[in-house]
């Protein structure tokens, strides 16, 4: 016949210590805090009374330089591009042509440049030099 092992003892689970247990926090009483004393209303500056003023003018445009000896106005630089440095310029009176140099005068500009090439646009009537 086989032989049996014998069973071992069970073993008894070690006793756990009790967990000590945090005490809760003291509920802290809420203290009123003292309103501040109330500011005196501010006292109103009496301040004189001025007249209304005017509109402002529209600034006038600055006048338009008359054409010195020699020289003819053909129109007025309406758009200018910059990045480009192609300006459009409404034709009044006159012609254009490729070679011509032209003198472009402005509040804050004053220079001649020869035309070098040039577009038109029937449609709207305007050089671009």
């Amino acid at each position: 016949m086989a032989t049996r092992k014998k069973a071992k003892p069970k073993r008894k689970a070690p006793a756990r210590k009790p967990v000590a247990r945090k005490k809760a926090p003291a509920i802290k009483k809420k203290v009123a805090k003292k309103k501040p004393a109330p500011r005196p209303a501010p006292t109103l500056k009496t301040q004189p009374v001025r007249a209304p003023s005017l509109p402002a003018k529209p600034a006038a445009p600055p006048p338009v330089p008359a054409p010195l000896a020699g020289e003819e106005r053909v129109g007025t630089v309406t758009h200018y591009f910059g990045h480009l440095s192609v300006a459009a310029v409404q034709m009044e009176s006159g012609s254009l042509r490729i070679g011509d140099t032209i003198h472009v005068v402005g509040r804050t500009s004053d220079f001649r440049q020869r035309i070098e090439s040039m577009q038109v646009d029937a449609g709207r009537a305007r050089t671009r030099v």
